[in-house]
């Protein structure tokens, strides 16, 4: 235990002195208490490099992560995988980090080969070079190898000294540290963190067993020696430990050299469908493929081959799994979604409650914005994030179990024990305390300050009535109505009652009143035309809902004007340019729920939001 102190402390160090903390807090705020534990700690505050001032927030977070060592470029790469843990943005800059590392000197490495390799086998290598590439976890040098007077070009990848040891001491100080966040914050439960850390643990420490990646790079071999256009390099066994591995090199350039390539007239088209078809083609028929096929992993030799790199991570599929994977890609090829939901279903991919028609027009949604799209244009975090909150609905989850019975004395009767004497005791059931929140489910939510007109716009638009009165906080409970819009169709609205500056510490009865608006799909921010700053509140109100809870500005929202019957014809044209230019991105428009000012261009605006969420026609 003290070990792990000792290294959470070198951990805040190096946060406290980074840009780390501080780009972090803009994207992603923590906790304060997580915040001051690491000042504390560290007993230095934020010291960052002059040279980083004229870098943008992305790089300067990257290369904040890429300072602090293996374990956290670790982390920061395995996160960027995972939207739905830390969210699309972080995601996404953490997409651009780098796994590089200045190399050790080419002494230790020779040192490290010699007591590996053996006196003799270390003598047969010649011309080892200086280091060609450095990443977090190990390092790769050029050698020839004299086989029995023939002279081999190889590459050798060497793990860095103490890596292992280094990076388990910080790895369990922050498992450590995710269970103490996660026990004393409870809104940090929903990221993660101990699942987090302890995937990344079991990940890593594969990776740093090179004999793993020599027998995944073998097998791959095996797989793949008649894949025209597809050229797995040789593994060299004699020459392969725990902490080395040796492997035939291979002259070729890196895929992301789209220049490069065109010069040496390889159709970068063909070569993307071929990296597509060989890796499906590995899925699909073996059951065995390269999980990490990244630009810095793959490269394309003088004949146009593609040659990959870095066997650590590999991913299998069972017989049936095959199945179900090609199945659903041939269903989405062939925008078949209700085939697709139904393999979900049998698979076991989403629960057996779910309405397979609704799952259909789910998969839908996620499916046809993406035809005919460039690739560039595509999120993939946005797309899992989506098909993630898809499969997390419905599901169901056993909170206590129940006993056993056991068996009465009956139960042991025979011809010659007429009367047994014993029985068999049951076990008993879990007893535990629960409590149930039930959060409001609508379409379009309500969000202002107190007294912007919410309920009054509820009344004017539902056949609900919501109590309406001149004081703040009128509505203590939320209101639902049903807003009946063109061709008979419907959605419906909740009236939130008021948020106001600190609700997200629990003011104004603010965690009562924030909890209701997780549950819907479309937020509209209310905010009157008597009010002293329109963006400053809409600002609040944005602050308010990510400090709750960061994922409510993901949703979807439109901004509203209210209580313009209160403006004459000269003051309603001033606040309209005033919010076309504090809201030019953001859908909005100006209304009166006592004239029913604009009300059908609101119906009409928020049907579209609602559209753009959920899909709907």
């Amino acid at each position: 235990m003290i070990n792990k102190i000792i290294t959470l402390f070198k951990i805040a160090r190096k946060l406290a002195r980074s840009d780390a903390m501080k780009i972090i807090s803009k994207l992603h705020e923590p906790p304060k208490i997580i915040k001051f534990f690491f000042y504390l700690l560290s007993f230095s505050f934020s010291n960052p490099k002059k040279e980083n001032n004229n870098l943008n927030e992305e790089q300067k977070l990257c290369n904040s992560i890429q300072e602090m060592g293996t374990t956290f470029i670790k982390l920061g790469q395995f996160l960027s995988t995972r939207p739905d843990i830390i969210g699309i943005e972080i995601a996404k800059k953490l997409e651009n980090l780098q796994d590089k590392l200045p190399p050790f000197s080419s002494d230790e490495a020779k040192k490290i080969m010699k007591k590996e390799l053996g006196e003799n086998d270390y003598n047969s290598l010649i011309n080892i070079s200086e280091p060609v590439a450095a990443a977090s976890i190990a390092q790769v040098h050029k050698a020839q190898l004299n086989d029995n007077e023939t002279i081999k070009d190889i590459a050798i990848k060497i793990l860095r000294p103490n890596i292992k040891k280094k990076f388990n001491e910080e790895i369990d100080a922050l498992m450590l540290l995710a269970f103490i966040i996660e026990g004393t914050v409870k809104k940090t439960k929903r990221l993660k963190l101990v699942e987090v850390v302890f995937l990344l643990k079991e990940i890593t420490n594969l990776e740093m067993d090179l004999r793993f990646e020599a027998a995944a790079a073998n097998e791959f071999l095996e797989n793949t020696k008649n894949d025209v256009g597809f050229n797995v390099p040789k593994i060299f066994w004699n020459f392969t430990s725990e902490n080395i591995l040796t492997l035939e090199w291979i002259d070729g350039i890196s895929i992301r050299e789209k220049e490069e390539l065109e010069k040496r007239k390889i159709d970068t088209k063909t070569l993307a469908s071929n990296v597509i078809q060989h890796f499906l083609r590995h899925a699909i028929r073996d059951g065995f493929f390269h999980a990490d096929m990244h630009q810095g992993n793959l490269f394309i030799n003088e004949s146009g081959e593609i040659i990959p790199v870095d066997f650590g991570i590999m991913g299998r599929l069972d017989k049936l799994n095959k199945r179900y994977l090609a199945e659903i890609l041939f269903g989405f090829v062939k925008r078949d979604y209700k085939k697709v939901a139904e393999v979900h279903l049998i698979a076991g991919l989403v629960p057996k409650n779910v309405s397979i028609d609704e799952f259909a027009q789910a998969l839908r949604s996620i499916g046809e914005p993406i035809f005919g799209q460039s690739v560039k244009d595509i999120s993939g975090g946005n797309l899992l994030k989506q098909l993630f909150e898809i499969t997390e609905k419905d599901q169901e989850v056993i909170l206590v179990k129940g006993g056993l019975g056991g068996r009465g004395n009956w139960h042991f009767k025979s011809s010659t024990r007429q009367t047994p004497r014993y029985a068999q005791p049951g076990m008993k059931g879990v007893q535990r305390f629960v409590t149930l929140e039930l959060k409001l489910l609508a379409d379009v939510g309500l969000v202002g300050f107190p007294n912007a007109g919410k309920s009054t716009l509820l009344a004017a638009l539902t056949s609900a009535r919501p109590k309406i009165a001149d004081y703040e906080f009128t509505t203590l409970k939320p209101n639902l109505g049903i807003v009946h819009y063109r061709d008979y169709r419907s959605f419906v609205m909740a009236d939130i009652p008021g948020i106001i500056e600190g609700a997200a510490q629990g003011k104004g009865l603010g965690h009562y009143f924030l909890r209701h608006i997780e549950r819907n799909s479309v937020l509209l921010y209310v905010i009157p035309a008597d009010a002293k700053d329109v963006k400053k509140q809409f600002e609040i109100l944005r602050s308010e809902l990510q400090e709750f809870n960061p994922e409510l500005l993901d949703k979807q929202y439109m901004v509203v004007l209210s209580k313009c019957d209160l403006l004459d014809d000269e003051l309603r044209e001033a606040y309209a340019e005033e919010m076309k230019a504090s809201f030019p991105l953001t859908p909005h428009t100006m209304i009166s729920a006592i004239s029913e000012y604009n009300l059908q261009t609101l119906k009409d605006e928020l049907w579209k939001v609602l559209a753009l969420e959920n899909s709907i026609a």
